[in-house]
């Protein structure tokens, strides 16, 4: 049998590309990612919300944040979103972008969505899901998802509400 060996461009590139690979992935994780946060909103006109006629402004709320994060640590949450009207009194909360920030300053964030509930005057029920698209330091090209849930008190027409959110899923970093 007649063996044909490889040019040694071709060699060493199928080594390299063979021995790198696995090491590109070596320090990857893919981990349970569990958080509580009290949070405040402001309510208001946000640029990257649609309002009245389809321009923008149009009504959106920012958060701001802290709490405790498997894998970060104590962490602040900065994070801005849109709500429009939804079904009954429910409201939509739609292009939410999220980030947090670990206690050493590594990122992550994402986007979020999902749905505001009244369930007795002045308290609200958040649900929904949230997407982790990157971040820096150790969540450089991070990613994950999972559910949101929460509870929020106050009244929308002081343009401030308060309360509790919890996220549980997963990251990979």
């Amino acid at each position: 049998m007649k063996h044909r060996a490889l040019p040694v461009p071709v060699a060493l590139a199928a080594l390299a590309g063979a021995l790198c690979t696995p090491l590109a992935h070596a320090g990857s994780k893919d981990v349970p990612l569990k958080a509580t946060l009290n949070v405040e909103e402001h309510l208001g006109q946000l640029p990257k919300c649609i309002g009245a006629n389809n321009e923008a402004p149009g009504p959106g709320g920012t958060i701001t944040g802290s709490g405790q994060a498997s894998h970060l640590g104590s962490v602040t949450l900065n994070a801005s979103h849109c709500i429009a009207p939804g079904n009954g009194t429910q409201l939509v909360i739609y292009r939410g972008e999220l980030m947090f920030t670990a206690a050493n300053g590594d990122l992550a964030y994402g986007r979020y969505s999902g749905v505001l509930t009244p369930t007795a005057p002045g308290v609200f029920r958040f649900q929904g899901d949230f997407h982790i698209t990157g971040g820096n330091g150790r969540f450089d090209d991070a990613s994950g998802n999972g559910q949101l849930s929460g509870t929020y008190y106050g009244s929308p027409a002081t343009g401030v509400i308060a309360g509790t959110i919890t996220a549980s899923g997963r990251v990979s970093y």
